[in-house]
């Protein structure tokens, strides 16, 4: 069992592969997804998360914006649906089976707080998920080209059966565990449960954690860009 689970942490060239196929597909999904989600809505994040001051946005970096974006992708509920879901009704059954495969990853994206263990060849990464308490074959070509070990990143991640990868928006957390950690025991119930909660209680939750690191720059630290 163990041996077969060693395995599946093994990065190859066909999964480069595989991977990169996965990532143009994802891409153009995500190029189309702005559409989906109200004018409204990143102001309404902004101010959520500290960062709209008088109509403007402050943002440190640029990886910023991709992080504002990604939860109104992936984590904000309008009606019990979000950006995914409104795009999956009005467009799954035009896209190509390449595209449907990524959307059905996207419409199953999972929100991870992850830690470095090591990098392998073929773009690999295996990273430990703190919120699922299991070892995973990450793939980001750009991401194992400068992985640190035991760096840690909050991020959301879309599930394949041979990998995860990331949305291309993380922010790292090592400066922010001493901050993190009384946050995590007062939310230790939801944390170890976390999967199963409503996706609107799960929202609130990912919104506390990136409010937490936006308010403590953690953008700073980015020290990598996602190049797949």
């Amino acid at each position: 069992m163990l041996s077969t689970q060693l395995e599946l942490l093994k990065s190859s060239e066909e999964i480069l592969d595989r991977y990169r196929s996965f990532r143009v597909a994802s891409c153009k999904i995500v190029l189309r997804l702005p559409r989906y989600i109200p004018k409204i809505l990143m102001k309404q994040i902004g101010k959520k998360f500290g960062v709209l001051k008088r109509n403007t946005f402050i943002l440190n970096k640029e990886d910023e914006f991709d992080v504002l974006f990604n939860y109104c992708f992936f984590h904000h509920y309008i009606d019990g649906k979000n950006a995914i879901d409104r795009f999956a009704l009005a467009n799954e059954n035009t896209l190509h089976s390449e595209e449907k495969i990524a959307l059905s990853s996207m419409r199953n994206a999972s929100f991870a707080i992850l830690g470095v263990e090591k990098t392998i060849r073929h773009g690999g990464v295996i990273v430990f998920d703190f919120m699922r308490q299991k070892r995973e074959l990450l793939m980001d070509e750009g991401f194992s080209q400068s992985a640190i070990k035991g760096a840690m990143l909050a991020t959301t991640v879309l599930r394949t059966p041979e990998f995860i990868t990331t949305t291309g928006a993380a922010l790292p957390l090592n400066n922010l565990l001493e901050k993190l950690k009384p946050f995590m025991e007062n939310h230790i119930e939801e944390f170890n449960n976390f999967d199963v909660l409503k996706k609107t209680n799960q929202s609130k939750w990912i919104g506390e954690i990136l409010k937490l690191c936006f308010q403590e720059n953690a953008s700073e630290y980015i020290e990598y860009r996602n190049i797949g």
